[in-house]
């Protein structure tokens, strides 16, 4: 289960949004008592879901950050009021804040994982496709990413790749350089989306992509990062295909 708290971007308003977004007024706006409502009937119906929120970004120190916390307190409120004994694991999706201290108070409220996302590596590619954002030093990516892992756990903190916008070799080399700090990668293929800067950039070569996709997995169960199941993204599997990879070999092994 995936929702978004509203529609609105700093780097939209600044026109220095992401090439591949079409966020900005896109979005139907929900209240809290909205998530929580949602929450407790998809629980109901299944028990083993997972929830993960998005937003846009924020120009204030936390980047939007402290905008999920009465959202997912009343979220988790709801559920052990409604099914005593019981938690949702809840992922949230947001860029690094300058202080990644600032994460604790969403770790009190109750977030599980956190995404992350790194989007692509080479930095010159990085001012072309993300303007915006990619003006956050990756430093304090590192932050972020280290003290969810301090934290919460290895491979607790993940981040989305766009596959089909950097090379072959620097998306390989990231994705390696990203599990060896216990971030768990989710390769997703670019795709055009309508009112996007990049809406009619041609797609990425699926053969490239499969066999990526390939790669990952094996990296994935040398680190055991393939074992983590209860993140958003990927326990769900929709956006990537390295998953269905980790389970077919493991398939194999029994």
């Amino acid at each position: 289960m995936m929702g978004s708290l509203g529609d609105t971007c700093c780097f939209f308003q600044k026109g220095e949004q992401c090439r591949f977004c079409g966020y900005f007024g896109s979005k139907k706006t929900f209240n809290i008592s909205d998530f929580s409502e949602v929450a407790c009937e998809a629980f109901n119906e299944n028990n083993n879901i997972t929830i993960t929120l998005t937003n846009g970004n924020t120009s204030s120190p936390d980047r939007g950050c402290f905008c999920y916390i009465p959202i997912v307190s009343q979220i988790n409120d709801s559920i052990t009021r409604n099914f005593p004994g019981n938690k949702v694991p809840v992922q949230v999706e947001c860029a690094p804040p300058e202080d990644a201290r600032c994460l604790h108070d969403l770790f009190k409220a109750g977030v599980d994982s956190f995404s992350i996302n790194y989007e692509c590596f080479d930095h010159e590619v990085r001012n072309k496709v993300i303007p915006g954002k990619g003006k956050i030093p990756t430093s304090q990516y590192e932050n972020a990413w280290r003290y969810v892992i301090d934290n919460l756990g290895n491979g607790q903190v993940s981040s989305a790749i766009l596959f089909g916008l950097d090379t072959y070799q620097n998306t390989l080399d990231g994705l390696l350089w990203l599990i060896n700090l216990g971030v768990r990668p989710n390769v997703i293929p670019f795709k055009p989306v309508i009112g996007a800067i990049f809406q009619f950039k041609k797609r990425p070569c699926y053969i490239e992509y499969y066999e990526i996709c390939k790669e990952l997995s094996t990296a994935l169960k040398e680190s055991s990062l393939d074992q983590i199941v209860n993140l958003g993204c990927s326990s769900c599997g929709g956006c990537n295909i390295e998953g269905d990879f980790c389970l077919l070999d493991g398939k194999r092994k029994k």
